[in-house]
């Protein structure tokens, strides 16, 4: 009886020692780092009749246009953005974007430029929703 208790004491003792499930705080750079196939671009000129609105890629006359934003972590909080523009038969177009800063917002993320909320992250798709100089720009991309 005594080596029961013994043993029964023991295996009590290593299942209260049991290794803690500390929850790790997410890397938001991380979680929206990737590349993104980006599937929709408007740009809206009020005022203009250059008003573009595309479905990507697309394909006219035998040449595809398409393109990709390429996020990439610099920090747990900040990421770089690379949109590049590819057309049949021409070089690749690439654009920075630059920085944006990454915050958690439940389980999807919001990129800001400085105070502005520049675009958003739910799940694979990402969304850019800028206005400058009165334009407003939209690009969707999923991964």
């Amino acid at each position: 009886m005594k080596k029961l208790l013994s043993v029964l004491s023991v295996v009590l003792l290593l299942a209260g020692c049991s290794k803690k499930d500390d929850a790790v705080a997410p890397d938001a750079g991380a979680a929206v780092a990737g590349t993104y196939n980006v599937s929709r671009l408007e740009i809206d000129a009020p005022g203009t009749a250059n008003d573009v609105k595309l479905t990507l890629p697309v394909t006219n006359a035998g040449v595809t246009a398409s393109a990709t934003l390429v996020v990439t972590r610099k920090t747990e909080k900040t990421v770089s953005l690379l949109f590049t523009q590819k057309t049949t038969g021409k070089s690749d177009t690439p654009t920075d974007f630059g920085e944006g800063e990454v915050r958690a917002n439940g389980s999807n993320y919001d990129i800001y430029d400085g105070t502005d909320k520049a675009g958003t992250v739910v799940g694979n798709t990402f969304t850019i929703d800028v206005t400058d100089s009165g334009t407003r720009i939209i690009i969707v991309g999923t991964k």
